[in-house]
């Protein structure tokens, strides 16, 4: 049985982010209490130095909650994402988002520089798993907070 299962593990990659320009999905962490549908894509850079190149995510994310115990949520963000470390099945991604929300019918800006890694577990080439952690900052009118953040299962993309 182990050497069947080494088998596997050993010829599974990471799908190649340049290849596949877009991600559909879901993100569970950029506003704490609603998970969002995302859109991402990934653009290739060169870098400088060494020729190698470097990956800039940009994200678009949607969520809403209109749930009749809790307030009345929903927001419009995007985000931007630099890759620090790139490997086969792991991308540790640094940046921040930004976005305009509705709490209880009070306009709020949204920030939240974050850290996140992008993983891609074995056998599973298109689709990435996100865990992250980042500082959420609230602004507007009697809405203004500031928290830490941070999610083991941020989210996930399956990329096209």
């Amino acid at each position: 049985m182990f050497p069947i299962l080494f088998g596997l593990l050993t010829q599974a990659h990471a799908k190649d982010m340049s290849d596949t320009p877009i991600g559909l999905g879901i993100n569970n962490w950029y506003h704490q209490t609603i998970p969002a549908l995302s859109v991402r894509t990934v653009m290739p850079l060169s870098a400088q130095s060494e020729g190698s190149l470097g990956q800039l995510h940009l994200e678009g994310l949607i969520g809403f909650s209109t749930d009749p115990s809790t307030r009345s949520q929903a927001f419009v963000a995007g985000r931007v994402l630099t890759a620090v470390v790139v490997e086969d099945n792991l991308n540790l991604l640094a940046g921040a988002g930004t976005g305009l929300g509705w709490v209880n019918q009070t306009a709020v800006l949204q920030l939240q520089p974050a850290l996140e890694a992008q993983y891609f577990l074995f056998g599973l080439e298109y689709l990435s798993f996100e865990s992250g952690v980042g500082i959420d900052i609230t602004l507007g009118a009697g809405e203004n907070a500031i928290q830490t953040s941070g999610k083991l299962l941020a989210g996930f993309h399956y990329w096209f």
